[in-house]
Parts: C-alpha cells; structure tokens; sequence
C-alpha cells in the first residue's frame, strides 16, 4: 500500500511540474505574440494614415458572412460604429431582404451578396466579385453557421450536411478566397461555438464540426504569423436574441410536432447571452490579437474546465446538464 501511495504522490507531483511549466511557457509565447502584434498595430495605424492620404488606394472592406441576423448581423453594426479604416461592408447571407435592410441600417457604403454558402459555386461567385473588385480584405468575419439539435437517429443526412457544408467547408472556403487579398494589419474572425470544447451527445454533428473550425482557425493563425495577419476563433455560449436555437429545434423529424421545442433533447438554455454584447466583446478582442475569444461566463469557464476535466466526464455533465 505504502509502494501504491508512493507512486501515486510521484505522478501527481510530476503532472503538476508539467501543467506549472507549460503555463510559464504558454505565457511567455502569449507575451512573445502580444508583443509582436502590438507592432502589427502601430503599423496598421500608419499603413490606415497613409492610405488616407493615397485616394488612388484599394477600398478596405469587412467581409462578413451570415450578416442577415444574429450575431453577424450585430457584427457588422458594432464595426459600423467603431472599426476604423473600414471603406465598404460585403454582407453575404442567404436572405436578400434581411441583408437590404442592415445595409439601410449602416453609415458605411454596403455591398450585398445573396448567396447560399452550402452551394459550390457560391464561392466561386465571391471569388470572381473581389477578383473583378479592387479591394483589401481588412476584416472578415466568417458568421454563417447552422446548427440542428437532434441525434444519429432524428438527423438525416441532408440536415448533417448542410451542418458540415455551412460550417466547416464553406467558412474555409470564404477564408482562402478572401487571403489573397488581405495584407498585413488585417484580420480574420471564425466564429465557432463553446462546443467546440468537448463533443456534445445530441448535438455531435454541430459540436464536431465547430471543433473542425476552431482546430483550423488555431493552426491558421501560426501559419499568417509570418503575414501579421491575426485569426481569432471565436466560441461564443448560447444566445437568447438570435434564431439559432429556434432553428436548431425545428429538425425534419419533429416538423409534424406542436412544439418541437417540447420533444428537444436539449431543454436548457440558461445563462444564454445577448449577442450584440457579445458582438462589442468579439471586436475588442479581434483589435486586440486574442487567439481565442469567449465572449460571456459561461463560455470562458468551458474553456478552463474543459481543458482540466476529462472528456468522458464532461460527457456526462452535459448528458444531466442538457435535461435539467
């Protein structure tokens, strides 16, 4: 027992060595970073000056997609107001009438793109609009993202892939397309979602292909260091003034329901916030040169325990926290 209690003492001390050094060197590359990107930003200052001076210049525009409600549609207001050496706002969702009246809504000059991303040639049309445009991509916010609550059993497999098209390939997609035409100083914005932190029975389709996002937005972001190009991948909570949660209750196989929302395997939806604060959060965290943004309690204590607590007692936190 002595020779167990021995062990045992050795490797939590061993393992506590290792989370106290990986933090100090964690923090020194933050530090490192930080310090780099606050040059990145005085060079933008100056390369915004200059611009200023040059009208022969390209137009800086913010490109946003899932600009017709929502958090992107909040996005786009909060950088009306506040981004500096924004020209133009690109707003790209499905819905034109929605997008119309956002841009009526904008001081900025708008340029509106109805286009459904989980179409092919949709980012081929974007591709051909900037190449035959003469524009600098300054922000771009890839906003569009579809979520449907239900398991392998309730889900079909158009529902799954339109979650796989939307979320993952066509937010790539807009992303390479959009860098040839970006510069230093610019920046890219991923929204991805706090379920990016652990997979999410009932939900797994969404929550896998968000951690697809949010793996791809990290790895991104060191390979445009080079650039000074910063991506910041954003895992927001849920959000009370948004369709989002109604539209991921309404699945195909409860659409002859009441109430859909009453058969949801997913009832609780406390503690959601407001997305216009956290669309403020998201942009000062995007001028600032976070990696990560977690605009809101919740999503920011997720992040923490999800990195001390192990995956298959996370599994069953949500499987008691999604009944309650």
């Amino acid at each position: 027992m002595q020779i167990v209690h021995s062990v045992f003492s050795w490797f939590v001390n061993f393992c506590g060595s290792i989370f106290v050094y990986g933090a100090i060197i964690a923090a020194i590359l933050i530090l490192i970073e930080r310090i780099l990107y606050s040059a990145r930003r005085r060079d933008d200052a100056d390369k915004t000056a200059s611009q200023a001076a040059s009208p022969a210049s390209s137009r800086r525009i913010a490109l946003i997609t899932g600009a017709s409600s929502g958090l992107g549609r909040n996005l786009a207001l909060e950088m009306d107001k506040n981004e500096k050496g924004i020209d133009e706002f690109w707003l790209i969702a499905r819905r034109k009438e929605k997008l119309e009246a956002l841009a009526a809504e904008l001081h900025h000059p708008s340029h509106i793109l109805s286009l459904d991303l989980t179409l092919m040639e949709s980012s081929a049309a974007l591709a051909k609009e900037l190449q035959e445009a003469n524009v600098e991509v300054g922000v771009l916010v890839n906003c569009a993202g579809l979520g449907k609550i239900g398991n392998y059993r309730t889900l079909t497999v158009e529902e799954n892939n339109q979650m796989i098209d939307l979320n993952d390939r066509a937010a790539v997609d807009v992303t390479m397309v959009s860098l040839p035409y970006m510069k230093q100083g610019d920046r890219i914005i991923e929204i991805c979602s706090t379920a990016a932190f652990q997979p999410l029975q009932h939900f797994s389709v969404y929550a896998a292909s968000k951690r697809f996002l949010y793996n791809y937005s990290r790895a991104l972001r060191l390979e445009l260091f080079p650039r000074r190009i910063p991506v910041l991948a954003v895992c927001p909570y849920w959000m009370k003034d948004t369709e989002f949660i109604s539209t991921a209750q309404h699945v195909k196989s409860r659409s002859g329901s009441a109430d859909p929302a009453a058969d949801s395997p997913i009832r609780n939806f406390a503690l959601a916030i407001n997305s216009d604060k956290a669309a403020a959060r998201i942009m000062r965290h995007s001028r600032r040169g976070y990696a990560v943004s977690t605009p809101g309690l919740l999503c920011t204590l997720h992040r923490f325990f999800g990195k001390l607590i192990p995956t298959e007692t996370m599994l069953y936190i949500w499987e008691g926290f999604r009944k309650l």
